[in-house]
């Protein structure tokens, strides 16, 4: 057996190989209160126990490989998806930097409408008192307005944010995929 207190010993088992007070007490065919008082020192496995942990406490000596140092090995089916997932990140990324632009286009587009147009137009309709222009300028002035709210710095922020996320996203599995090794077939 491994050194350690026996308390100690099944801590770092379950922590090692991920299992839960009560995986292991179905491993051991015991009680999950047994475990957990076998962890706390209050009480001891059975012999029986303790020879079916016998092969897992032998590899506690061996050093646990850090996630960097494993080779991750993906069959076709594995690497496909992550292909897959890379392209659809990378055309979702594309749509959106489309999107931002058209976002920003017509941000621009209407205010130059609330800058420009409007301040040009509104003395010489007023002066004219005509009602279908005065109408035609207000709409003018409202889609405007309700753009300009639609296409703010925050909206254009947050899609910014999406198209760098999947960017990042379709870099990693672009990274994955040059750091994968085959399974043979």
């Amino acid at each position: 057996m491994a050194s350690g207190t026996p308390s100690l010993l099944l801590q770092t088992l379950r922590t090692r190989y991920g299992l839960s007070q009560a995986q292991l007490a179905e491993y051991l065919s015991v009680s999950r209160a047994q475990v957990s008082m076998a962890e706390q020192g209050k009480r001891t496995l059975t012999a029986a126990a303790w020879a079916k942990l016998q092969p897992l406490t032998d590899l506690l000596s061996s050093p646990t490989p850090s996630p960097a140092a494993v080779t991750t090995n993906l069959d076709s089916a594995s690497r496909e998806a992550l292909q897959h997932r890379l392209r659809e990140c990378s055309r979702q990324a594309a749509q959106l930097r489309q999107e931002l632009a058209q976002l920003r286009a017509q941000a621009a587009q209407h205010q130059a409408v609330v800058l420009e147009l409007l301040p040009l137009l509104s003395p010489q309709t007023l002066a004219t008192e005509a009602t279908t222009d005065q109408a035609w300028l207000k709409a003018r002035e409202t889609e405007a307005t309700e753009e300009l709210k639609r296409s703010d710095p925050a909206a254009q922020i947050l899609l910014e944010l999406r198209i760098e996320a999947l960017e990042y996203e379709a870099g990693q599995a672009a990274l994955r995929l040059a750091r994968a090794t085959d399974l043979p077939m």
